[in-house]
């Protein structure tokens, strides 16, 4: 069984052979290929063809304040990736720029949110979530701590209640 260093050592002769330049282009290659398969695996393809920002998002990002962020989308999280703001219209979900090239922003109109507040959700361990479900696409919930859905709701002008919990 090789160790560490003969394998580092293999490693580097490959880089060296192949190029850095090669190498570079590769990595970038492989990279937007796990950021496409991301977007659909999470179903963030799917919203963006009922939910396109057709304008970008003006008011402060909610979150920021706080030391972290935990978006739960569909089956992955974002911590800190994914940024959420809130307006009298609706919803606006974006990622961070390195995600970006398959993750359009997206806005969501206050009318096609719902949301149900869960009490605790042992196997993610944060208890007191609020799942966001989309009236377009139902299946692609979002899920937020209960402080960021209370920002949110700060946010709406009235237009967004926090559901009581159940």
């Amino acid at each position: 069984m090789p160790n560490m260093d003969e394998i580092a050592g293999r490693v580097e002769k490959i880089l060296t052979a192949f190029g850095m330049r090669n190498t570079l282009v590769v990595f970038c290659i492989l990279l937007l290929v796990v950021v496409y398969f991301l977007s659909r695996v999470t179903g963030w393809h799917e919203l963006a063809k009922y939910y396109p920002a057709r304008n970008p998002y003006q008011g402060k990002w909610i979150g920021h304040d706080l030391d972290e962020v935990e978006v739960r989308f569909s089956s992955s999280t974002g911590v800190n990736s994914i940024r959420l703001g809130a307006d009298a219209q609706g919803l606006y979900i974006s990622m961070w720029i390195g995600y970006r090239p398959f993750h359009p922003p997206l806005f969501i109109p206050w009318s096609d949110v719902t949301a149900v507040r869960i009490k605790e959700v042992p196997w993610i361990r944060k208890p007191n979530l609020v799942k966001y479900i989309f009236a377009m696409d139902p299946d692609v919930p979002v899920y937020v701590g209960t402080d960021i859905a209370e920002e949110i709701e700060n946010h709406s002008e009235g237009q967004w209640k926090m559901p009581e919990l159940n």
